[in-house]
């Protein structure tokens, strides 16, 4: 049986004004298949209805090989996409309830995932999707996928106790009962590393969600006491604008004569941000990065410049006080959300136990951060292995509490003083510093020439560089008869004897240095 299709005469007449209305565009009209497509997107994208709403945009750089396909996300991708973002042949079928269901190994759980309002976080075996949406639990193992932009850097928080990488806590053992105990609680494991010349294994934890640092690790510190907890602190290179000086700073601790060979055998080693290998084209540089291929590098510019009162530079002519040493530089340094260089307290162990692995007697860490009992740790197992830490004694201020790894009693804590012998202005006070050494208006290697920096962190390499020197003519690698030698050896300044301001006062070095240190190797 045939049905006919009655249509009610205004509804035809409609059509009939609309056909005409074709016919007369003709040909002409610039029909276009991308506008038909977006429309097609806008109007079929999160089917099924993602709360939040995709706003029909999709990901900007693209899931790959994902779509939002069926139920959508809980909370949505807020705004509409990731841009370039990468779920690396996910999808998020018919709608995550928990987020991108991954138990990311190494993804830096806690990144959060599609929805605001998950119920929990990466619960599947996803070992390689970080969750690309807005997340409220930071990062710092964010996988970039190849030709997508690099991660913004490492979120932080930091109060009146210090700055810490955001959403993570450490953990220094790694013992399958205990991360499993974590993780019932709700923690999830990022990374586990095994320093083996510390003697420590450590595990990186992604915090629960809505867990502030210090309550998450509150908490686990009561399902495992007796195991050691702690945030994962940062720390910061310890420059400032300042040149004040046009002393030749090497004059100030009586360094007047110095041959190619000072420091000649000596290993020394550099916590820093990298060095440029053009600083000494000439001398090998071993180096060794512990920033995480996921992450971005800082700039090798502290690093250089640090380097570079050491041994001196190629690019300027510039002497430098033991340019016989051989240096091991550990790059440690990468960019926060902000764009400024950091270093955790994760990384700055990696690099000792580095360090204690190649040989190196004495190692300068010009940076500064808080109190963190894996890098008291660290600095302690250091001590027993017979490396010598110097760190920068802080530019915090008068006021500013301890700086550390400085503050620890087997670190050397060097502070700044100018040409006049007064101290740097932003430079710390307190009974841990132990030397002054010229820290303002300090010749540096730069880009293209040579420049001049201020701040504890070009102090340190003075004291560094006369320990190499003494460690070169032959005397005994032991921290405490060092240290005696440079107290006999230093120029008093203000109050008598060791006080908060100079610690024992300005270092000083030999007259001369080089010849003895060939005889000696």
């Amino acid at each position: 049986m045939t049905t006919r299709c009655r249509i009610p005469w205004p509804a035809w007449v409609a059509a009939l004004f609309v056909g005409l209305g074709l016919l007369m565009i003709g040909p002409d009209f610039p029909v276009q298949p991308s506008l038909m497509a977006s429309a097609l997107a806008d109007k079929g994208s999160g089917s099924g209805g993602d709360d939040g709403g995709d706003d029909g945009g999709g990901d900007d750089g693209g899931d790959d090989g994902g779509s939002d396909d069926g139920g959508g996300d809980d909370g949505g991708d807020d705004g509409g996409g990731d841009d370039g973002g990468s779920d690396d042949g996910g999808s998020d079928d018919g709608g995550d309830d928990g987020g991108d269901d991954g138990g990311d190994d190494n993804s830096g759980s806690g990144k959060g995932s599609d929805d605001d309002s998950d119920d929990s976080d990466d619960d599947s075996d996803d070992d390689s999707d970080d969750s690309d949406d807005d997340s409220d639990v930071p990062d710092d193992d964010v996988v970039v996928a190849p030709g997508a932009a690099a991660s913004p850097g490492i979120n932080t928080e930091k109060d009146s106790s210090g700055e810490r990488v955001a959403g993570e806590i450490v953990m220094v053992d790694d013992r399958a009962g205990l991360l499993a105990t974590a993780a019932g609680l709700g923690f999830v494991l990022r990374d586990r590393l095994t320093l083996g010349n510390l003697g420590v294994a450590v595990v990186r934890l992604g915090i629960p969600r809505g867990l502030t640092v210090a309550q998450a690790s509150e908490r686990l510190q009561d399902a495992l006491p007796g195991i050691e907890i702690a945030a994962n602190e940062v720390y910061r290179t310890q420059a400032t604008a300042i040149a004040l000086s046009a002393d030749h700073p090497a004059r100030l601790v009586g360094w007047t004569e110095t041959s190619p060979l000072c420091g000649a055998g000596v290993r020394i080693g550099l916590i820093d941000s990298g060095v440029d290998p053009s600083l000494a084209p000439a001398r090998a540089i071993v180096a060794e990065s512990f920033v995480a291929a996921a992450e971005t590098a800082a700039p090798t510019e502290h690093g250089t410049e640090v380097a570079s009162i050491l041994l001196g530079s190629s690019l300027t002519a510039m002497q430098g006080l033991v340019p016989g040493i051989q240096l091991f530089s550990a790059g440690v340094f990468s960019l926060d959300a902000d764009g400024r260089p950091l270093t955790t307290a994760v990384r700055i162990a990696q690099a000792i136990d580095w360090l204690i692995g190649q040989g190196v007697s004495i190692a300068n860490l010009s940076l500064a951060g808080s109190e963190n009992s894996l890098m008291r740790l660290a600095v302690k197992q250091a001590d027993a292995r017979g490396l010598i830490l110097v760190a920068a004694g802080g530019n915090g201020g008068p006021d500013a509490p301890s700086a550390y790894p400085a503050g620890y009693d087997s670190v050397i804590a060097v502070t700044a003083v100018d040409g006049r012998m007064l101290p740097l202005p932003e430079a710390n006070r307190g009974d841990y510093l132990d030397f002054a050494a010229p820290g303002v208006g300090i010749p540096v290697a730069a880009i293209g020439g040579s420049e001049r920096q201020s701040g504890t962190s070009f102090a340190a390499p003075f004291v560094t560089a006369v320990l190499a020197s003494q460690l070169a003519t032959g005397e005994p690698s032991n921290r405490e008869a060092l240290i005696a030698a440079l107290i006999r050896g230093a120029t008093d300044l203000g109050k008598p004897g060791r006080d908060d301001v100079y610690g024992w006062g300005m270092i000083r070095a030999r007259a001369a240095c080089g010849e003895a240190s060939a005889a000696a190797n």
